[in-house]
């Protein structure tokens, strides 16, 4: 079936480097080796973008530290949410707006938009509010 070698390995036996760093994250970092993925994230700040969202949900401690750390060397960290966005699109009504404005702030979001969706939200603005919507029974 396969041309080459496949090697089956647990994740337990496995040591917790660099290049095995993918499989333990995925797996769940013990908190024995929680201490190596951030000594490698603070080494490599490249490795950030590609494992910051996934850590900022599964082992918040180790993403807590990297953004102690960022902050303090007045790093920015660029972190890539696109695999977000269709997962959003699909679900938006889940999600708390007011909850993401308090956490994003106005000004940063606004910042975000491109100049089309500026104008976009000024001309919406202009619009005359409209009355709330009725209950269904």
């Amino acid at each position: 079936m396969f041309a080459h070698p496949v090697l089956l390995v647990s994740v337990e036996d496995v040591k917790v480097e660099r290049d095995s760093m993918a499989l333990h994250v995925l797996a769940g970092v013990p908190e024995a080796e929680r201490g190596i993925i951030t000594e490698v994230l603070k080494a490599e700040p490249a490795l950030r973008a590609s494992y910051g969202p996934w850590l900022a949900r599964h082992e918040p401690a180790i993403w807590q530290e990297i953004m102690r750390m960022a902050t303090e060397q007045q790093e920015e960290i660029d972190l890539d949410f696109s695999f977000w966005t269709d997962y959003l699109r699909k679900h938006f009504d889940l999600v708390d707006l007011q909850s993401l404005l308090q956490v994003v702030g106005t000004e940063r979001l606004w910042a975000a938009l491109s100049p089309e969706q500026r104008e976009e939200l000024r001309r919406l603005a202009q619009l005359p509010a409209s009355p709330p919507p009725t209950e269904q029974p």
